[in-house]
């Protein structure tokens, strides 16, 4: 499905189209090549940034299909992956900072800013705080892009 999201290119803000896909039944890579490959043949162009959640067989399929394309892990996705380990008395203030990773201008404030929220809690919530770490850098792909 074509949406339509509000990019800003330079100084404007402009209306770009983002295809949405669906998850797939069978969630392996070679349904998701035959997707891609289905996809080029309908004359879709190479992305430039492809972002989904962690699903193995889809970042397999992306960086054989895509080479070149930037790939990035949804941040709701991983937002939820990360929470459910964090209690729930703690959990509101949490998700504040973890979303403020993301928030951050640079990508360089956004490290920044994990790197405080893992010193705070790392031995509070071990386990979220270690899938943090493991799929940070493939959560700020975005700031690569002007």
């Amino acid at each position: 499905m074509i949406e339509y999201e509000k990019v800003r290119v330079d100084v404007r803000v402009i209306s770009m189209a983002v295809l949405a896909l669906e998850p797939m039944l069978e969630e392996s890579k070679e349904s998701y090549s035959q997707l891609f490959e289905n996809l080029r043949q309908r004359g879709f162009q190479k992305p430039s940034l492809v972002v989904s959640d962690a699903n193995k067989g889809l970042v397999a399929a992306v960086r054989e299909s895509f080479p070149g394309a930037s790939w990035q892990r949804c941040k709701v996705h991983f937002m939820r992956n990360i929470l459910v380990q964090v209690s729930q008395k703690e959990k509101a203030s949490f998700a504040v900072q973890i979303k403020g990773i993301w928030l951050a201008p640079t990508a360089e404030l956004a490290r920044q800013r994990a790197d405080n929220l893992i010193e705070r809690y790392e031995k509070w919530f071990p386990r979220a705080i270690e899938i943090l770490e493991d799929g940070l850098e493939d959560s700020l792909a975005f700031y690569t892009f002007p």
